[in-house]
């Protein structure tokens, strides 16, 4: 069987959703036929701050985030994973580095409408 491997890249602000359309993709990937047998992981950026002790939330420390990101998507898929990346990532000219380095990127800016609601007590 082909191994169909990618990288699915979401990005956008905290609280956009990245975390929880990464964990439907990854469910979907996992009950599809097409991708049967296909190992599909997530790498959520606050995991991966977790995992690295990374609580430095300069602009130096978020570049180490996505660099860290990015080199273990980019190990993942060469491993036949399908690799969701779910996090905010705000400096353009690295993600766009990334995605001109790796032809099996596909990268998503989440956007989510948040609307309040006025309650009456």
């Amino acid at each position: 069987m082909r191994m169909i491997n990618q990288i699915i890249w979401l990005t956008g602000q905290p609280g956009s959703g990245k975390t929880t359309l990464a964990n439907l993709l990854k469910e979907h990937f996992e009950k599809s036929k097409l991708f049967k047998n296909q190992p599909v992981i997530i790498v959520d950026g606050d995991d991966l701050r977790d995992i690295t002790v990374n609580k430095d939330y300069s602009k130096r420390g978020r570049e180490n985030n996505i660099e860290t990101a990015q080199k273990i998507a980019k190990f993942l898929f060469n491993k036949n994973f399908i690799t969701i990346v779910s996090l905010v990532a705000p400096y353009k000219e690295l993600r766009e580095s990334f995605k001109s380095n790796s032809q099996y990127l596909k990268s998503f800016y989440i956007r989510m409408k948040l609307e309040a609601e006025s309650i009456s007590l």
